[in-house]
């Protein structure tokens, strides 16, 4: 049994007015303002559950679990079309059983993007493209779903860690995490987008190369991503789909140990019955 709390856009820094939605809306508008010709934005999220649970054993199971992140980016944007921004992610609370699909470090992105009429380039510690344009199923709450959650409600009693780290169910491809990576996505044409993503290592820096990642056995390096999502609207109908493929190269394999390969689809149809209904 759990109860859901909170979950959603709460947290903004120093606002001076802050704009207050309705009630059952529970979001703050981010801080946001200009710094020359640079524009910034900072705001972020909070999430917290409590639940019970029974759980034999001998440790101590807790009833509640939450986590907080910050958001931040400052972004400049030229006549000819060009808009350059440097964006970063920051977990600045979680505890044991709550955090995210990156490890909970301390900075879960920091990338810098380049937005032009010829598409989005992105370096640094962001999404693959395989993650980015990902169609999965609805969920009416994503940090407790059972598909990629952020929060958990069992104790492993071997590590007193979140029971989830011995097996996530996740049915986006996410293989190459927010190691250090190169994305380009092409603008959306007639619907169609395409995207891909080169991760040399399990770095986990602000550039690419600069890190080759943990010297361990079956290290993942040269991990390569393609995607492609289709989206478009027929009158009432919204049509969506997406394919995703993402290689690699194992290194100091250990037996039982082969190639790395991940793949993933979906595919959604949306009826609009009207402004507040949808099947």
């Amino acid at each position: 049994m759990r109860l859901s709390l909170l979950a959603g856009t709460v947290l903004a820094l120093f606002a001076a007015t802050p704009a207050w939605a309705a009630w059952d809306d529970w979001s703050i508008s981010p801080l946001h303002g200009y710094l020359g010709d640079f524009s910034y934005s900072v705001g972020g999220q909070a999430q917290g559950t409590v639940f019970s649970a029974n759980v034999p054993g001998s440790f101590d199971q807790p009833n509640a679990t939450g986590a907080a992140q910050v958001n931040a980016s400052i972004q400049r944007d030229y006549d000819s079309g060009l808009s350059l921004a440097l964006k970063g992610q920051f977990s600045i609370y979680h505890d044991h059983l709550s955090g995210d699909n990156y490890g909970s470090d301390f900075v879960a992105k920091a990338y810098f993007q380049a937005q032009t009429g010829l598409g989005r380039i992105e370096v640094g510690m962001a999404d693959g493209a395989g993650y980015a344009l990902a169609l999965t199923g609805p969920t009416v709450n994503g940090e407790v779903a059972i598909d990629n959650p952020n929060a958990e409600f069992f104790i492993d009693p071997t590590t007193g860690q979140a029971f989830q780290g011995l097996f996530t169910l996740n049915s986006a491809v996410e293989s190459s995490l927010n190691y250090a990576k190169i994305s380009y996505y092409t603008p959306r044409l007639f619907g169609v987008q395409l995207a891909m993503s080169f991760t040399p290592s399990e770095g986990k820096e602000f550039l690419p190369f600069l890190n080759n990642g943990p010297s361990v056995p079956n290290r993942q390096r040269y991990i390569w991503e393609g995607a492609a999502s289709y989206s478009d609207v027929f009158g009432p109908l919204t049509l969506s789909a997406y394919g995703a493929i993402t290689v690699g190269h194992g290194e100091h394999k250990t037996p039982g140990h082969a190639g790395l390969t991940e793949w993933g689809f979906g595919s959604q149809a949306d009826w609009a019955i009207n402004d507040d209904c949808m099947f």
